[in-house]
C-alpha cells in the first residue's frame, strides 16, 4: 500500500502526473498510457484502473474469491465531476471486503456483511466525492456500476478500456 502511489503515466512524454501536481484534475488531462502490473511495480505509480490489475494478480495468486468493478458517470467525460473508478472486492471470513488504495481518506480495507452493502458504500463515497467536485443531480443520475473481467493493460487507452467494460459486461443489478 505505502509503496504504490496514485499517478498517471503520460503516453506522449513518459512523465508521471500525481495528485500533488499543481492543477491536478483541472483542464485538459494528458493522454494516459495504461501500465501493466510490472510497469507499476517498477515506477511506483498507478491509477485505480491499473492498481486493480495489480491487486487482481495478488488475490488470484493467493486463492481469494474476488470481483472487480467499475463505477462511472457516463463514458463521454471522465473527470473529477464525472469519475470512472475501479475497485476490487473480495470475500474473506464470511465478509465482503473492499480493497482500496487510491481514494485518500477512504483507503484500505473495508468489511461488509454482503456484496450489496459493499457496493452501496462504494457508490455513496464516489457520489459524495463527485458532489464535492460540483456534480449535478443529472450527473449523478448517470451513475452506473459494472462488474468486469476486462484487463486494463490489454487496452490501448482509457476509451477502449471503458468501452470494452460496457460492451463485454453487464451493469450491476442494483443500480
Amino acid at each position: 500500500k505505502d509503496n504504490m502511489k496514485y499517478g498517471l503515466l503520460d503516453k506522449q512524454t513518459g512523465i508521471i502526473h500525481s495528485l500533488n501536481d499543481d492543477g491536478w484534475g483541472i483542464g485538459d488531462q494528458p493522454e494516459i498510457k495504461i501500465q501493466s502490473p510490472e510497469e507499476q511495480l517498477k515506477n511506483g505509480y498507478g491509477m485505480c484502473w491499473e492498481q486493480v490489475e495489480l491487486e487482481r494478480l495478488w488475490f488470484k495468486e493467493n486463492n481469494f474469491k474476488f470481483k472487480t468493478f467499475l463505477i462511472m458517470f457516463g463514458k463521454e467525460v471522465v473527470d473529477q465531476k464525472h469519475p470512472a473508478h475501479t475497485f476490487l472486492a473480495y470475500e474473506n471470513d464470511g465478509k465482503w471486503r473492499w480493497f482500496e488504495n487510491t481514494l485518500g481518506t477512504n483507503n484500505w480495507d473495508h468489511g461488509f456483511e454482503s456484496e450489496d452493502d459493499l457496493i452501496a458504500d462504494v457508490k455513496e463515497k464516489i457520489i459524495s466525492n463527485a458532489i464535492k467536485a460540483q456534480a449535478t443531480e443529472n450527473d449523478i443520475a448517470k451513475c452506473e456500476i459494472y462488474e468486469y473481467e476486462t484487463l486494463a493493460h490489454d487496452c490501448v487507452d482509457g476509451d477502449e478500456f471503458l468501452s470494452r467494460i460496457i460492451e463485454e459486461n453487464k451493469q450491476y443489478k442494483y443500480i
